[in-house]
């Protein structure tokens, strides 16, 4: 598949919504980290419940598109487990190049972008069945305007948001605030509630109400910041070992094939929107 951009810049686009991590700080996040590996199920719990929950809503030959894309484990998933036609956008050099390197590491292809959501998303509008982002539009200060631009790229009548965001307001955020105080400044919390209006404001109905989603996951607490203080081979090895005790933890949660989600202890918010006709 081709790699070179599409020229679509997005009606009324702006930059007057106040992004809170620059390029050259992902670029420094992507490139110390090694290329992904996509999504498995079975890894742990949080693993099985993304992965249940992608499996209701991407069909094969979807047309799926990751804004924000730097680091994906998702869009290999998507492509190589579910069938789905992938693409991304990052505005990060390294974010790009990790995001291709986890394709090519899972055998599979996708249309992989540099671009900017706010200038030119180097991607058409009105034209995916499923739009996913995590971890994104927490980091901008106006949660509904970029919202409203991801909404656009979705079809609409019919296409889908699913949208993530980390549970700032619970265990995460005050261990981000240790680890990294500058990094847990850089978000601005969101509830359920915030989450559900910022996507109706932006055109989009929900299916799943956003809720509090998994448990126990340590990765989705950001150490880059830390490890990158590490010679590479010691960061990467330090990144895995991150895993360990999440997977011992959260082995009998994943065997029961419960719901063990709460406010407290959820590391997620998660929600699924569909555009409007408009």
């Amino acid at each position: 598949m081709s790699d070179q951009p599409v020229d679509c810049l997005l009606p009324n686009a702006q930059p007057d919504n106040t992004n809170l991590i620059e390029a050259d700080q992902w670029n420094a996040n992507w490139a110390a980290t090694a290329a992904p590996i996509r999504l498995r199920p079975w890894r742990d719990y949080v693993s099985w419940r993304f992965a249940t929950l992608f499996r209701q809503y991407i069909r094969p030959g979807d047309r799926v598109l990751e804004v924000g894309c730097g680091g994906s484990r998702l869009l290999p998933y998507f492509a190589k487990d579910l069938g789905a036609e992938v693409w991304g956008f990052d505005f990060a050099t390294a974010g790009v190049n990790s995001a291709k390197a986890a394709l090519a590491r899972a055998g599979v292809e996708g249309r992989i972008y540099q671009g900017d959501l706010f200038r030119n998303a180097a991607v058409p509008p009105d034209f995916f069945d499923v739009v996913y982002s995590g971890g994104f539009i927490e980091h901008f200060t106006d949660t509904t305007d970029v919202v409203r631009r991801i909404v656009r790229l979705a079809k609409p009548g019919s296409g889908l948001v699913i949208t993530e965001v980390p549970n700032v307001g619970g265990w995460v955020g005050k261990v981000q605030k240790r680890i990294d105080p500058e990094f847990y400044a850089q978000h601005v919390a969101l509830t359920p509630a915030l989450m559900d209006l910022a996507h109706y404001q932006a055109g989009a109905q929900p299916l799943r109400p956003a809720e509090y989603f998994g448990t126990i996951s340590f990765g989705v607490v950001n150490y880059n910041r830390v490890l990158s203080q590490l010679p590479r081979p010691l960061a990467i090895m330090a990144g895995r070992l991150i895993e360990i005790p999440q997977f011992l933890l959260t082995a009998p949660l994943w065997a029961m094939r419960g719901k063990f989600e709460t406010a407290a202890i959820s590391p997620f918010l998660l929600g699924v929107y569909r555009r409007g006709e408009n």
